[in-house]
């Protein structure tokens, strides 16, 4: 059971905190040249303990409304490897509440899931994100259909609350329920903090607790993302 609780971390949520500290994301990107470093390590409880080193996210804004995306997760046991490796581009289809303008912003993350050192083959994903920014709270939607490592279908369906984007240090929360065909189901819930120190750094914690076909887990994650340019977008062309 412990192998499969462990499978159900690592595989059945989407691209790993690809929004700290959550499992799902938001309808939002980097602007291009802007370069997002998302990284914390995550203590989970099972049946055994089990540390897994900084778990990362690479975030670049190529063009308008374009992100990359890139995770990975540092594991210690039973030898130092990287595991969990993603690469995806995220586009915005809707501009919105994120992005300054009215109503829902809308986004679609895809692309494959790399083969790890427990499963040689590939797998790739698709998630559809809706958020919607008001002045006292934030949601975000993750509809995720997933073909995994494995061979197997999978769904990620969550939703995300946060406090006022206006608040230095705001609570936020996450709940999401997973499966795998012929696999895992899991129910999630998190709670936390984010502790925004400037536009370039903000710190996250939060604790989780999930359930995998009925046996518990708990998770403590902390972490920061920084940003920070690499180019400077060239400018639009001046219509006079």
């Amino acid at each position: 059971m412990r192998a499969r609780i462990v499978a159900a971390v690592f595989f059945l949520a989407p691209s790993a905190w690809a929004y700290r500290p959550f499992d799902g994301t938001d309808a939002d990107v980097a602007d291009p040249g802007r370069f997002e470093l998302e990284i914390g390590p995550v203590y989970t409880r099972a049946r055994e303990k089990r540390l897994a080193l900084p778990q990362t996210v690479l975030n670049l804004g190529v063009i308008p409304r374009v992100e990359l995306v890139v995770d990975f997760t540092a594991l210690a046991e039973p030898w130092p490897r990287l595991d969990g490796n993603d690469v995806l581009v995220k586009t915005v289809l809707r501009k919105g509440s994120l992005q300054e303008e009215s109503g829902p912003s809308v986004a679609l993350e895809t692309g494959p899931l790399l083969p790890t050192f427990d499963s040689r083959s590939f797998g790739a994903s698709a998630n559809l994100i809706v958020s919607q920014r008001w002045d006292a709270l934030t949601l975000h939607f993750d509809e995720e259909l997933e073909y995994t490592r494995t061979g197997e279908p999978a769904f990620f369906s969550g939703i995300i609350v946060e406090g006022p984007g206006a608040l230095t240090l705001r609570p936020v929360a996450e709940v999401f329920v997973s499966q795998e065909w012929k696999g895992d189901f899991t129910v999630s819930a998190l709670a936390g903090m984010i502790l925004r120190v400037s536009d370039e750094l903000t710190f996250d914690a939060a604790g989780r607790a999930a359930w995998v076909d009925g046996e518990p887990l708990s998770e403590v994650r902390v972490g920061l993302t920084l940003a920070f340019p690499v180019w400077k977008p060239r400018a639009a062309p001046s219509e006079d």
